[in-house]
C-alpha cells in the first residue's frame, strides 16, 4: 500500500496528462532482502502543489519499518524524484 501512495503522487502532481514532453518512470528492485523503489516524474513548476500523501508515507514507514527504511525526495526545476529503500529482513 505504501507504493500505491507514491505512484498516486506521480500522477496527481505530474504533468503527463497535458505535457507532450512529460515523463514518468518507476523502477522496483528487490535484491538481497532490500527493496528499492524509485520514481521520477516531470511536473510544471507553475502547478506545484503540496499535499499530505508523501508525509503520510513517511509516517507509515516509521510505524511499519522503524530503523529499516530510507525515503528520499528531490526536485529540480521540472523533475521530482523519490527513492525508497526498505530492509526486508525479519
Amino acid at each position: 500500500m505504501l507504493l500505491i501512495n507514491i505512484v498516486e503522487n506521480c500522477f496527481k502532481h505530474g504533468d503527463i496528462a497535458y505535457n507532450e514532453q512529460g515523463m514518468l518512470r518507476m523502477n522496483l528492485l528487490v535484491e538481497k532482502d532490500r527493496l528499492h523503489f524509485r520514481t521520477v516524474n516531470s511536473y510544471s513548476p507553475s502547478h506545484k502543489k503540496k499535499g499530505i500523501g508523501l508525509k503520510n508515507v513517511r509516517q507509515q514507514l516509521s510505524h511499519y519499518y522503524p530503523d529499516k527504511h530510507q525515503f528520499d525526495m528531490d526536485s529540480t526545476a521540472d523533475r521530482f524524484t523519490t527513492d525508497l529503500y526498505i530492509d526486508l529482513t525479519p
